[in-house]
């Protein structure tokens, strides 16, 4: 039999042989066809020669003989296309209506005449001049948006397509479809590929080849966290990314060169490639710190005196070592794990600075860090962006204080610091002045920066920064396994489990699915039950992965309905694959500087910020979120900025704390069962750690303590810097040169 149908989702595709299962709408009603074909992909509208078939297992579908794909749009594009809500007056009900109506005439009947949708039930003379009125004004909006749906675009992908480029859209997307990389918030290298694909760009463009070594450039850094990559590792990365033999490859890398794509620092023999923006955050970042450590500083405190008026019986000797060098080195690292005294310190150096007039900045590198750091030295301390002035632009920020206009103050404390990425730590000692002091405060022994780089480290290998290690526990931590246990695995030893009254549990459970299960007992009913907490608000699942079945994504579906099941009185949304119903815990998962509060002046919304949503109304399809004491109201597009977070990654967890924390162990990819993976798991927790898994993995997660190295020059650029003087001829250059640069 012969019939057209859009393919909808590919099930299974073996690209050896082309063999291919796939999901097609036909006429309203899901089918599955299989056989082999050439690549195809969702959206694509087909004309398909296929016998019906009965599986015993899988029910009815079809195999295939012969596909080609239509130029014609599809009923199911035109559908969309009309309830997309671009044409005023016409929403899902009415598009049907009108779909159902004309078929395959439908776009016909729209542009050449109208008045016959008076036809349609719904319609009306009123109804009728606004969407006759909205049809003229769009009209070569409709093409465009049919055309960028037939390449497998969403909805919202072809509507922000299509406004920025308006008449221009069919031959930018014809010429060069990966120039929407660079111009379209939202879209990648991935889709960009596949839209080359269907309109038959040549694998060998030098438009695809441009954009494959940037993309994989930006994959490097956002994914491995690397500021640059070895050139003959870039080369077969990108061989392998594009399934293609590069050539003329000395040409191709100064052509990229030239064309400020990337840049070359070549070290002792080492061609390390960067890109262009962090090749001089990475320069300028080390020349700051530099010149910090070069200034000459005051001899302002009596020493001695400071520290015999110190209550010091409770201060062992590292520590005081810590609090004397705050006053007499220009840069401080006091590094260690948890229970060590490092708020201790803190508090000690802050009471010293303040009660000699000096004026101190308390810092973190996320919101829900700097709430802790202020909870515990009972001082005001803030984000490193709201310190340095954010000022919201489109697409990003700029910063109020950069070398022109220093923060003022004596003293700047930044506590996690291995959470800073290259840009933040960038941006921060540029807005340093030479003559204020730097004390950073973290645990080195943590997992690093999201984002690229290994600040805190290279700050520690450098060895131009006097730094304090602190190791020994003190008497009230040891009270809590959770503290001893996380030292006991940060030195490769096995926890302490189940012990009676303490605070660290282990349940033992093989099957990833029966874990699952277990994991979402706990989380609704024995811990909460047990320890008198909220089931939502007090608990959190921390989890190595994303996908799996013990993976953020499936156990968020999951909790949300046994944590907040749906409930005839309970409004939700949905946006895209998510659905936001009211109670739900949630996390921004990218920066918003424009986000304004509602109840209170300011406005900037930041990755990783958790909340809950208080407000949701279905029919604008908005919802409001509280994060700590303010709260934001998100349309449904902006919902792409949100997630559900009753559980998240342990990379998202960083500078949290959670009164009580479960953590899946079991099976996943090998470089995410390590060691400092669990020991930053487990030390997110204040008051319980409960491991649910399989004992074998997590002792194979302890054994492993193979940290993947970043790729950074950070620590040797510190020392170069260091070891020459740059005179104000050279400095006005550098800064010549990073002057049109904004992170």
């Amino acid at each position: 039999m012969k019939f057209s149908a859009t393919v909808k989702h590919i099930i299974y595709e073996n690209e050896s042989n082309g063999f291919r299962i796939f999901s097609m709408d036909k006429d309203g009603k899901e089918i599955i066809v299989k056989g082999n074909s050439f690549k195809i992909m969702p959206g694509d509208f087909l004309e398909i020669e296929a016998n019906k078939v009965y599986h015993p297992k899988y029910g009815e579908q079809y195999d295939l003989i012969h596909a080609e794909r239509s130029d014609k749009p599809s009923l199911y594009n035109i559908t969309n296309y009309l309830q997309s809500g671009i044409i005023d007056g016409i929403g899902k009900t009415i598009a049907k209506r009108i779909v159902d109506e004309f078929g395959e005439n439908t776009l016909e009947i729209l542009k050449n005449s109208p008045s016959k949708l008076l036809q349609v039930s719904g319609i009306g003379k009123k109804n009728y001049k606004r969407i006759k009125k909205s049809l003229e004004e769009k009209e070569e909006y409709a093409e465009n948006f049919l055309y960028l749906q037939s390449l497998g675009l969403s909805l919202h992908q072809a509507n922000i397509i299509s406004d920025f480029y308006k008449e221009d859209t069919k031959k930018i997307v014809q010429q060069n479809p990966y120039a929407l990389i660079d111009d379209i918030r939202g879209i990648g290298f991935k889709t960009a590929d596949i839209i080359a694909q269907r309109i038959d760009i040549a694998v060998d463009s030098p438009f695809r080849i441009k954009a494959g070594f940037k993309y994989y450039m930006e994959m490097e850094a956002n994914s491995n966290g690397n500021c640059y990559v070895n050139e003959e590792d870039l080369i077969s990365g990108v061989e392998k990314l594009l399934d293609i033999e590069l050539k003329d490859k000395d040409d191709l890398i100064e052509s990229l060169i030239v064309n400020n794509i990337i840049s070359i620092d070549d070290f002792e023999g080492e061609r390390r490639v960067y890109l262009p923006k962090i090749e001089k955050s990475e320069l300028r970042c080390a020349m700051n710190i530099s010149n910090i450590l070069k200034e000459e500083i005051a001899n302002e405190f009596d020493v001695e005196k400071e520290i015999e008026d110190l209550n010091s019986e409770n201060l062992d000797e590292i520590q005081l070592k810590a609090i004397k060098k705050s006053m007499t080195e220009k840069m401080l690292i006091i590094t260690g794990g948890p229970g060590t005294g490092k708020t201790t310190i803190i508090n000690n150096i802050t009471k010293i600075f303040k009660s000699n007039g000096k004026q101190i900045l308390l810092a973190a590198p996320t919101g829900r860090a700097a709430k802790r750091l202020s909870e515990s030295c009972g001082e005001e301390a803030r984000t490193i962006h709201r310190i340095l002035g954010y000022i919201p632009v489109e697409d990003g920020a700029v910063f109020e204080h950069d070398e022109d206009s220093p923060i003022e103050c004596d003293l700047i404390i930044i506590d996690e610091a291995s959470m800073m990425d290259i840009f933040i730590a960038d941006s921060l000692m540029r807005a340093i002045s030479p003559e204020t002091r730097v004390i950073f405060v973290g645990d080195c022994d943590q997992l690093p920066s999201v984002q690229a780089g290994n600040v805190l480290n290279d700050l520690i290998e450098c060895g131009q920064i006097e730094t304090i290690r602190l190791t020994k526990i003190f008497r009230q931590a040891q009270n809590s396994n959770i503290i001893v246990n996380a030292h006991r695995i940060n030195n490769g030893q096995f926890p302490i489990l189940n012990e009676k009254g303490k605070d660290f549990f282990f349940i033992e459970e093989n099957d990833p699915q029966k874990a699952k299960e277990t994991i979402l007992d706990l989380c609704a009913n024995r811990l909460p039950k047990f320890y008198k907490k909220d089931e939502i608000e007090d608990i959190i699942v921390l989890t190595p992965m994303k996908k799996s079945s013990c993976g953020t994504r499936e156990l968020n579906e999951s909790l949300q309905e046994v944590l907040n099941p749906k409930t005839p009185a309970t409004d939700e949304i949905e946006q895209s694959d998510r659905i936001f119903r009211l109670h739900d815990k949630v996390m921004q998962i990218k920066n918003d500087y424009t986000k304004e509060y509602i109840d209170d002046v300011g406005s900037g919304v930041f990755n990783g910020d958790i909340g809950r949503v208080t407000y949701v109304d279905p029919i604008d399809e908005t919802i409001d979120v509280k994060f700590d004491d303010k709260t934001a109201s998100y349309t449904k597009k902006e919902c792409d900025g949100l997630t559900l977070s009753y559980a998240i990654t342990i990379h998202k967890s960083q500078g949290s704390e959670f009164p009580i924390v479960v953590i899946p162990i079991t099976q996943a990819p090998f470089m995410l069962l390590t060691r400092n993976l669990l020991y930053t798991a487990i030390t997110r927790a204040k008051e319980i750690v409960v491991l649910v898994g399989d004992l074998n993995i997590l002792k194979r997660m302890i054994a492993n303590n193979k940290i993947m190295k970043r790729n950074s020059g950070l620590d040797r650029r510190i020392k170069q810097y260091m070891q020459v003087d740059i005179d104000d001829t050279e400095e006005e250059f550098m800064r010549e040169m990073f002057e049109d640069e904004e992170f």
